[in-house]
């Protein structure tokens, strides 16, 4: 299936339908108490989780299509609270969403139980930095998709049991912000941080659940080497659509001409663990 037809296809609008329900009972007011910008979401937390997400579950998935996995094959997607991806993957695979749910409350795991059924999914309430993750079971692709840069250390333990989850074909779905994107370094030659808003991180509950380390493309590639997964696919891209004035249309023009240098807001991996 097409990114076009994807994109605009009755299943999409179903979801999204469904995660309007499931963003309804997130508690944002709890959720600031540790990461103050979840307080600038209150308006319209569907923008913010969904609209501004999707494109990045959209390219995964059409990656996943061109790759010709198997049917039912098994998926697990660690950390995602926002089950877009798995619930367009969930008519061909068996798809298993992880997380911990304990850090929100009874609501949301029920809401997203309620969503999963809809869309032949499974649910766990696992803690993905927790020694026992293996035990979960093995899958053939597991998804690590913007989770990376909210810890508050190393991923060096959280990769090594992926590692060891991963049986069949092996792969691994890697995604994390990218900090050299252009417009942040352009942005720190002027004296502004690429870091979030420290106004927002200094009034934050600790331990802060922000963004605390994002990554450049030499480090991604150096911690996929480092854990033991070769890289299949590796790219710099743009999910969020900016407002196209002048500026951004200038800032776009260079990324093309620098793209080689990994400029682009995110950085997407496919591996296969060795």
């Amino acid at each position: 299936m097409s990114l076009l037809s994807l994109k605009t296809n009755e299943k999409s609008v179903l979801i999204e339908n469904e995660l309007r329900k499931l963003l309804a009972t997130l508690p944002l007011k709890t959720m600031a108490k540790n990461n103050r910008a979840y307080d600038d979401f209150d308006g319209d937390a569907f923008e913010a989780f969904v609209i501004n997400e999707k494109n990045r579950f959209f390219k995964v998935y059409d990656l996943l299509d061109k790759m010709n996995l198997p049917k039912a094959s098994r998926i697990a997607d660690l950390g995602t609270l926002i089950p877009y991806l798995p619930a367009l993957l969930g008519d061909k695979h068996q798809v298993t969403i992880v997380e911990r749910f304990d850090l929100y409350d009874q609501a949301v795991q029920k809401a997203v139980q309620a969503f999963s059924k809809n869309f032949n999914l499974n649910v766990l309430n696992v803690d993905i930095l927790g020694q026992n993750l293996p035990s979960i079971g093995q899958f053939d692709v597991i998804f690590l998709m913007a989770v990376v840069e909210h810890l508050n250390g190393s991923p060096k333990d959280l990769l090594q049991n992926i590692h060891k989850m991963l049986t069949g074909p092996k792969l691994f779905v890697f995604e994390v912000p990218n900090i050299a994107e252009l417009g942040r370094r352009l942005s720190f030659l002027l004296g502004k941080s690429p870091l979030p808003q420290y106004e927002k991180y200094f009034i934050s509950d600790y331990p802060f659940y922000g963004h605390n380390r994002e990554m450049t493309v030499d480090e991604v590639r150096f911690l996929m080497k480092a854990v033991g997964f070769e890289i299949l696919h590796l790219e710099c891209y743009d999910y969020l659509i900016l407002n196209q004035g002048l500026k951004q249309k200038i800032l776009n023009l260079f990324k093309k001409i620098f793209q080689k240098f990994g400029v682009y807001q995110s950085i997407l991996v496919v591996a296969k663990a060795i």
